[in-house]
């Protein structure tokens, strides 16, 4: 009983989802949730690496 009852939750959340998916603004949304953290993710690790890099050469000279 439990089991079907999770069972039709998830079939909702997937249709729900599906039509989340159809809608054109939808997907934009989640891109945009998505991307913007991802993209400042990776523009703070290539500052920190640009940063490191030319100074862990010069330890590697000392």
């Amino acid at each position: 009983m439990v089991l079907n009852r999770t069972y039709l939750m998830m079939m909702e959340l997937l249709g729900g989802l599906k039509r989340f998916f159809m809608n054109h603004e939808g997907i934009l949304f989640l891109l945009l949730l998505v991307g913007i953290p991802v993209a400042s993710i990776l523009i703070i690790f290539m500052i920190v690496f640009a940063i490191m890099y030319p100074i862990s050469l010069l330890i590697g000279l000392l």
